[in-house]
């Protein structure tokens, strides 16, 4: 409790005089494309409990088990398209024929996965929150030699096939999804180079970035007039409000991924959860805020982590978020691969390989953890 008044007082002091400067600077900065407070007069906006699931999770039913109401899911960029044998298509040329062939008759594309998962998601009661537009590197298509398409093969050309794969999804589902997350931790894409989770020296420039989200946001928006679109910070980096303010023009839903326990297991920080919370209010305000990430991993021991630990970081971090005001609470993840990550990266990153498979509710053999239980019961009031 000392903790994390402690840390949340030294976040608002050293982050609230920024935010007073960038706030008058965004609010000179008119709104784009349509009025969050209308489309949310028009969907349900009941608290959202949800789960992330993987890229080729099949267990909704689970989801439903824990009282979910929501589950979160990538759409891979190189599921849907494998491979751009040659890039060259600008974001100025593309017309809504190229957008509709995309999206609805082109053979080389691949939805049918995609398709399938969330007909599968609606037909249970879940609606799907869809992460789009990932630009990790084991997301992206190839090249013809099997080069990743990164931006640094092309700024200009990497946002023309981006739009395209985007405008496509959004035209394609847009009837049955209402929520899309634009990119993934998309303020914290430079550190993630270094982590060997992107490639390429462009995820370093904080102008590309916010090209980045500005065409995402118009690409769905321009297809989907009726979505919301978020945007989820990595909260560790402690500049995340200040990008928020930067954003704020192409947020509707303020996502945060907060992980105070990423490395160690001890003390238990859930609380931390809250206060992340109260500084999107204060960067954002008016806006929703959803946890669209957070975690802890039930192992390994020798860092601290256990599931006993595991559980009463879920309690924690729960009964935080609902004090704050969040309006939804996403857990990272339904599944584990229970075992270390393999990212490649050098010590003293390899401290995330060992954490990264052992945030599941449930065990690669189906298997419950303490946790599931303990967020079923929570989503469950009891």
């Amino acid at each position: 409790m000392i903790y994390r008044a402690v840390q949340t007082l030294f976040l608002l002091l050293g982050i609230l005089p920024l935010l007073s400067g960038c706030q008058e600077e965004a609010e000179a900065t008119p709104a784009v494309l349509g009025s969050t407070e209308e489309i949310l007069q028009t969907i349900d906006t009941s608290f959202q409990w949800g789960v992330m699931l993987k890229p080729n999770s099949r267990t909704t039913e689970m989801a439903v088990d824990l009282g979910c109401n929501y589950v979160r899911f990538p759409i891979p960029w190189n599921i849907v398209e494998k491979e751009i044998p040659n890039p060259t298509l600008l974001v100025e040329e593309i017309t809504p024929q190229m957008v509709a062939e995309y999206a609805f008759s082109d053979p080389t594309k691949n939805w049918s996965g995609i398709d399938q998962k969330i007909d599968d998601c609606l037909d249970q009661g879940l609606d799907p929150f869809i992460v789009l537009a990932c630009g990790f590197t084991k997301r992206l298509p190839t090249l013809e030699n099997g080069t990743p398409f990164t931006p640094d093969i092309g700024r200009d050309t990497f946002l023309g096939h981006l739009s395209l794969f985007a405008q496509a999804a959004a035209l394609r589902y847009g009837d049955r999804v209402d929520y899309w997350q634009l990119e993934n931790e998309l303020n914290a894409a430079g550190l993630t180079v270094t982590w060997g989770w992107r490639s390429g020296e462009l995820w370093k420039d904080p102008d590309f970035r916010t090209e980045i989200l500005e065409t995402l946001h118009k690409s769905v928006k321009q297809n989907d007039p009726s979505a919301l679109v978020a945007v989820n910070f990595h909260t560790t980096l402690p500049t995340w409000p200040l990008d928020l303010v930067k954003w704020n023009t192409w947020i509707d839903i303020v996502g945060l991924d907060v992980y105070p326990n990423y490395l160690l297991g001890w003390p238990v920080l859930g609380e931390a959860v809250g206060s992340m919370v109260t500084l999107a209010k204060l960067a954002s305000p008016g806006k929703r805020v959803v946890i669209l990430e957070t975690g802890y991993p039930s192992q390994p021991g020798y860092q601290g982590f256990t599931e006993k630990r595991q559980s009463e970081y879920m309690e924690e971090a729960v009964e935080s978020a609902l004090s704050a005001g969040a309006d939804g609470f996403y857990w990272y993840s339904l599944e584990g691969e229970e075992q270390p990550g393999n990212t490649g990266v050098q010590f003293p990153f390899t401290l995330i390989e060992s954490v990264e498979g052992y945030f599941g509710l449930v065990k690669p053999d189906g298997s419950k953890k303490p946790v599931y239980n303990k967020y079923r019961s929570i989503i469950a009031g009891e």
